[in-house]
């Protein structure tokens, strides 16, 4: 038995299974399994960002029109 805790590590992302694509029409990135993602719906958006942009979110400053 091998206690060496570095002989397993994580997934090579290169070796990963492309699920899905990110939402968000302006990224369009892969989503590979195991990634950490943004569900919407049934949709799957490759992070908070692209999530905030697929539903037309924009930063404003409170009280300024």
């Amino acid at each position: 038995m091998n206690l060496d805790r570095f002989e397993v590590g994580r997934p090579d992302p290169q070796e990963a299974e492309v699920l899905e694509y990110c939402a968000n029409p302006n990224c369009g990135g892969e989503i590979y399994e195991g990634q950490s993602v943004v569900r919407y719906g049934s949709d799957l958006c490759c992070d908070m960002k692209c999530f905030a942009n697929a539903i037309g979110a924009v930063t404003i400053v409170a009280g300024e029109n």
